[in-house]
C-alpha cells in the first residue's frame, strides 16, 4: 500500500535544508522543459533559493556539519558489521562536496544575485503581483528571448548553486538514514513521546498509509513531541480523528 512520509525539522538548519531541497527539486524539474512557463517556474524557484541563502551564514554551518560527519564516520573504520565499501564511498563524497563548497570564496549565490535581471526581480519579488511585464520590461524581454538562450542561462545559474544543493542533499540523506522506521499507534488519533535531551535529534519522520485519508500535524519541542492525525473536511477546518491510527515513526539523530 502507498504511504506518504511527513517530516518535521527540529532545528533551524534542518528546516532551511528541507526548504532548499524542495526548491532545488522544483528547479530541476522545471529545467527539463524550455517553455516560457517552465522558465518562469525555474527562475522564481532560483530567486527563492537566493533569498534563503541570504538570510543566514548557511555555508559555514554546512561546512561544520560535513566536517563533523567526516570525523564521526572515520571512527567507524574496521568496526564490526560496517559496510566498509559504502563507508569509504560516503567519506569520499563528503570530502569532495566539502572541497567544492570551500572553494566558493564569495557568499553563496552572490554571482547570480548580482545579475541585473535577478537583482531587479528580487527587489520586486516581495510585492504581491510585483513581477509583471508592465513593471519589469527587462523581464518581459528576457522571457521573449529564444528558448535555448533562456535555458542556457538558467542552467548556468543553477549550476553555480549546485555545491550547496549537493551538500544539503548529502546531509539530509545521512540524517534520514540515521534511524529506522518503527510501527506506532496513535490512540484516538493522538500520539506523544518524550525526547532524550542527551541525544541530538534533528528530524522526525512520520509515515502513514494513504488509504487512511488523514494527515499528521506534528508539534515538537526540546523534550517531547506530539502527533495529531487530522481528517480534512470540505469547507471546514480539519478535525482530529477519533480512530486509532497505525503509522511509522523515525526519530533521526546524527
Amino acid at each position: 500500500m502507498a504511504a506518504t512520509i511527513y517530516e518535521q525539522p527540529l532545528n533551524e538548519r534542518v528546516r532551511t535544508l528541507l526548504r532548499l531541497e524542495a526548491l532545488f527539486q522544483r528547479t530541476h524539474v522545471a529545467l527539463q522543459d524550455d517553455s516560457v512557463w517552465h522558465s518562469e517556474v525555474a527562475l522564481h524557484s532560483l530567486l527563492n533559493i537566493l533569498e534563503l541563502l541570504s538570510r543566514s551564514d548557511l555555508k559555514s554551518e554546512v561546512l561544520k556539519e560535513l566536517e563533523r560527519h567526516q570525523v564521526t564516520l572515520s571512527q567507524l573504520h574496521n568496526a564490526p558489521g560496517v559496510d566498509q565499501v559504502r563507508l569509504d564511498s560516503t567519506l569520499a563524497r563528503l570530502e569532495k562536496i566539502r572541497q567544492a563548497l570551500n572553494e566558493t570564496t564569495s557568499p553563496l549565490g552572490q554571482e547570480v544575485r548580482e545579475l541585473e535581471l535577478v537583482n531587479t526581480l528580487m527587489q520586486k519579488n516581495s510585492v504581491v503581483g510585483g513581477v509583471c511585464g508592465f513593471d519589469l520590461p527587462l523581464y518581459r524581454h528576457w522571457l521573449a528571448a529564444p528558448a535555448t538562450q533562456r535555458q542556457d542561462q538558467l542552467v548556468n545559474w543553477y549550476q553555480k548553486l549546485l555545491p550547496i544543493a549537493e551538500a544539503g542533499s548529502l546531509l539530509l540523506t545521512l540524517l534520514r538514514e540515521a534511524g529506522d522506521m518503527r510501527p506506532c499507534t496513535a490512540e484516538g488519533g493522538f500520539y506523544q513521546q518524550n525526547l532524550d535531551s542527551n541525544v541530538p535529534f534533528q528530524l522526525l519522520r512520520v509515515g502513514i498509509d494513504n488509504e487512511l485519508h488523514c494527515f499528521p500535524e506534528i508539534s515538537a519541542g526540546k523534550h517531547r513531541f506530539t502527533v495529531r492525525f487530522m481528517q480534512p473536511r470540505r469547507n471546514e477546518r480539519p478535525l482530529q480523528t477519533d480512530q486509532d491510527i497505525p503509522f511509522q515513526l523515525c526519530c533521526c539523530a546524527l
